[in-house]
């Protein structure tokens, strides 16, 4: 059975025992309106997470995913890029919940003919039926395009560290006009949250290592761009897992057992990389 990088409390426990932040606003009206959509409309759920660098969009959206899935969360589908961020949106199983990090990779309007942003534009709606949760974090309201605009059900303001202000999509349409930002109205909650270190201790010491090797990684691949022309096609671990549908340290154990892999040394650290005939080798011993 293909290992997947999730966290799952095994204490039997109800999904209210979940809830976080002070009033259960958030909670509460983002899994009404998630089960509305895919029991009523057969549609996605989309969450616009705005705040400054460091106000907790990601410690925020984990927490509400931990809530949605009672506990499990799955640090695969935290995605930094538009390709991994393509790749979770259009692949099953469906109703996983996405959180989109770096959401201006995508969605910001001021790279509207880019071709990420056009491919953005294009799929928001191809893959509704899937029914995933998806969590866009964005910093600058003003820059996002209107197709995710559009098709957002919620939007939560982050002002300041663990505090919340909740919009609906009727008070969403209500701040844009002609495809631009008008200013923030009233919202229509407003909640507190809790300290990702504090609430969700151990999966955000994980989180925290996961996005650092993200980080490391494509550094690296920016660096040694010059250098991998003598190679055959070959992807990073996380692509290879992803074409396999495994997780990235199977891809990595098999590819040592069978010494199928190359190394890059970045700092302290070892890249691995993937030959396109070792993801074949794979599929065939599968």
């Amino acid at each position: 059975m293909a290992e997947r990088n999730m966290t799952q409390e095994t204490k039997q426990k109800t999904q209210e025992d979940y809830m976080f932040t002070r009033k259960h606003v958030l909670e509460d009206n983002i899994a009404n309106h998630r089960k509305f959509n895919i029991q009523k409309k057969n549609n996605q759920y989309i969450c616009v997470v705005v705040g400054d660098t460091g106000a907790g969009k990601t410690g925020l959206s984990l927490m509400l995913e931990r809530y949605i899935r009672q506990g499990e969360v799955n640090l695969d589908t935290v995605c930094l890029t538009h390709e991994d961020f393509m790749a979770e949106y259009t692949s099953k199983p469906k109703e996983k919940v996405i959180i989109y990090e770096e959401g201006r990779f995508s969605f910001d309007k001021n790279k509207y003919n880019h071709t990420e942003v056009a491919e953005a534009r294009d799929k928001i709606n191809q893959y509704r039926k899937f029914h995933h949760a998806i969590f866009v974090n964005f910093q600058n309201a003003r820059h996002l395009t209107s197709e995710i605009v559009r098709n957002a059900d919620a939007m939560i303001r982050i002002p300041e560290q663990g505090k919340a202000h909740y919009y609906s999509s009727e008070s969403i349409q209500q701040m844009w006009r002609y495809g631009d930002f008008t200013g923030w109205v009233d919202y229509d909650a407003r909640d507190f949250f809790p300290d990702p270190e504090v609430e969700i201790p151990d999966l955000w010491q994980r989180y925290e290592q996961q996005a650092e090797e993200e980080l490391v990684s494509r550094d690296q691949d920016d660096d040694s761009e010059d250098d991998s022309s003598d190679l055959e096609d070959h992807f990073s671990a996380k692509e290879a897992a992803s074409k396999l549908g495994l997780h990235r340290d199977t891809v990595k154990r098999y590819c040592k057992e069978k010494d199928g892999f190359k190394c890059r040394k970045v700092g302290e650290q070892d890249k691995v990389i993937v030959p396109e005939s070792t993801v074949t080798k794979f599929l065939k011993d599968m």
